[in-house]
């Protein structure tokens, strides 16, 4: 696929989800900020920690997006482990989601921006544990 072909895709989009450091499709000029989207479509940018710089070109992968989030637990000897295998993937699909819903709620047009890390941290600072 050609860049003006990727081009013209983007444009034409209901709904564009990218999961890669925002350099990679800025280098081809194909960016959210590039590209002149649709009348309503949504650009859902997934990434690791964010889109902002220096941590926006930073590589994460589910376990240490959750980690960086504050989203592990402790053994009963101080060791620290993962609350779950890769959670921060499946967390911030969900976020995902629900901002590409608002989004369309609210007409489109957006950039909705989650990251990894900041889903994990939410959840990390949110949620009740029961035990």
């Amino acid at each position: 696929m050609t860049s003006t072909t990727l081009r013209r895709a983007l444009e034409e989009a209901d709904l564009v989800i990218e999961g890669s450091r925002p350099r990679a499709l800025e280098q081809l000029g194909l960016g959210p900020d590039q590209v002149t989207p649709r009348d309503g479509g949504v650009w859902l940018s997934i990434t690791g920690y964010g889109r902002d710089s220096p941590a926006g070109q930073w590589v994460a992968f589910g376990d240490d997006g959750a980690a960086a989030g504050g989203l592990v637990t402790w053994t009963h000897d101080g060791t620290p482990t993962f609350v779950g295998d890769a959670i921060a993937d499946p967390l911030t699909g969900l976020f995902g989601a629900l901002g590409v819903i608002e989004s369309l709620i609210r007409g489109g047009g957006h950039l909705v921006d989650v990251s990894l890390r900041r889903s994990s941290a939410w959840i990390a600072a949110n949620a009740t544990v029961l035990l």
